[in-house]
């Protein structure tokens, strides 16, 4: 007796049946893109705004980085590059000191966000100064004379005046530390070195 076995042979669909199917599923694709379209909306609404203000300081090489022998040789020496001064610059910017003066400036209320103060006056400006450093960003492209600046907080006018703060408080700091007002010791030696060199001119 010879025994016939039987392979089942899967089904093949056509285009229009794989639509007859999706259009059996048509409730749950429904249900499914609207939990989706709830979650997207609901996540869009209950995010906090942000705005940011933006600006960029052209700098350019100076006096105060060439160096210019006031004796012996006459040569000035070599000028650094743009994109090392813009470097240089937005480190300067970017610094510590700037962001102290810049809380200083506005007052350490200015960016508790309505909040009551915690802590003593020493732990409340170092929470404004962190403050002040998560929202401002500065950059300096490698090659480019140019540093772009920007603040960003949820009050468009408060950002725009932290960064007209930053740098108005940039160019002040940047005076004193060029023109190299330092220590009294500091500045008896620096005295006492033009004297030497005012007598050998």
């Amino acid at each position: 007796m010879r025994s016939t076995a039987y392979a089942a042979a899967r089904p093949r669909y056509g285009v229009m049946d794989v639509v007859a199917l999706l259009f059996r599923e048509l409730w749950v694709m429904a249900l499914v893109f609207a939990v989706l379209f709830a979650i997207g909306v609901a996540a869009a609404l209950t995010m906090k705004k942000t705005y940011t203000a933006g600006a960029s300081l052209f700098v350019g090489v100076g006096q105060e980085y060439v160096y210019q022998p006031r004796v012996g040789a006459t040569d000035r020496g070599a000028p650094p590059a743009a994109g090392e001064v813009a470097q240089s610059e937005a480190a300067i910017i970017n610094s510590l000191e700037v962001k102290q003066r810049v809380v200083r400036a506005l007052g350490v209320e200015t960016f508790q966000d309505g909040g009551s103060a915690t802590g003593t006056p020493l732990e409340q400006e170092a929470a404004a100064v962190r403050a002040v450093g998560a929202g401002l960003d500065v950059t300096a492209a490698p090659l480019s004379p140019v540093v772009s600046l920007t603040y960003k907080s949820d009050d468009p006018a408060l950002s725009a005046r932290v960064l007209n703060t930053v740098i108005d408080q940039y160019l002040t700091y940047r005076r004193e530390v060029f023109q190299d007002r330092a220590t009294p010791a500091i500045q008896t030696q620096r005295q006492t070195f033009e004297g030497e060199l005012a007598d050998a001119d």
